[in-house]
């Protein structure tokens, strides 16, 4: 929230989405965005799609194996080893290391909006991890996109909407794959893979990092359930203030409504026992 002084006035910006969602705006704090989420009471667990009928499909450069411990979600993740090599006999010396899952039976991922996996880069390399995934259902290629790149180290969730999709319950193949030209010759990187869900989305609003948190300060005579800005002339005494705060991971959002604010320039106690001068 910013507060201006111009001449005599104070002019107070209060952040909202519109009129027409000002209840709505009341509960989203400005680095908030909604967006589709798992809906927890519509998941379905894929854990036999972590077995030894994932085959090593792009050449040498590439493993896979299931591991023998569980990931954080409490069942075992494929490892797909892979050292790049450029300098392979062929007509593509920079290939395309790969593992994939034959669905015979095919598999049936109808009724549902997406898939969804949990990934992480074991690697030396302090760079992004490009790697792909490929789905295919009665023969035909749906999917064949980028995994949003990461770093290696923490776990990531990846999701892709397939409610749409044609012969959904026809799924054919799997597929994970690299390709060696956006990589240095010699690199080694081991991909695990596990956790794989069926999901329906429902909407919910975004979360911080574990990293990192946010503040926002409000003030005015609406306080945070208005579009409006107040322009209050010479400004004397206290204004009302509203305080909301939110840490990432693990931790949560929460709203902390102080009042009144004095003005100006004095001491407002917070309400973790720091302070800070009202401005």
């Amino acid at each position: 929230m910013l507060a201006l002084r111009i001449s005599t006035a104070v002019l107070v910006t209060l952040l909202a989405a519109g009129p027409a969602l000002a209840a709505e705006a009341a509960k989203r704090l400005p680095w908030q965005r909604e967006v589709d989420q798992p809906d927890p009471t519509a998941v379905k667990p894929l854990p036999d799609l972590v077995s030894e009928r994932w085959r090593s499909t792009g050449g040498a450069e590439g493993s896979v194996a299931p591991s023998a411990e569980n990931g954080p979600w409490g069942a075992p993740y494929l490892r797909f080893r892979i050292k790049v090599d450029h300098f392979n006999a062929g007509n593509y010396p920079q290939g395309w290391p790969s593992i994939s899952y034959d669905g015979q039976p095919p598999l049936d991922f109808s009724g549902w909006d997406a898939i969804q996996f949990r990934i992480r880069g074991v690697s030396k390399l302090d760079r992004l991890l490009p790697i792909r995934f490929i789905l295919r259902s009665d023969g035909e290629l749906r999917i064949n996109q980028l995994v949003k790149p990461f770093r290696a180290g923490d776990w990531q969730t990846v999701r892709f909407r397939i409610r749409n999709i044609p012969a959904i319950d026809k799924v054919t193949l799997l597929h994970f794959f690299i390709c060696e030209s956006d990589y240095a010759h010699g690199d080694e990187i081991t991909f695990e893979i596990g956790g794989f869900e069926l999901c329906n989305l429902k909407k919910g609003l975004t979360r911080l990092p574990a990293t990192e948190a946010a503040a926002a300060l409000y003030v005015g005579e609406r306080t945070d359930t208005s579009d409006e800005m107040v322009i209050l002339e010479n400004p004397t005494g206290n204004i009302p203030a509203l305080l909301a705060f939110e840490t990432g991971g693990a931790g949560g959002a929460c709203r902390d409504r102080h009042g009144p604010l004095p003005l100006p320039g004095d001491v407002h106690r917070q309400g973790d026992g720091s302070h800070r001068a009202a401005r």
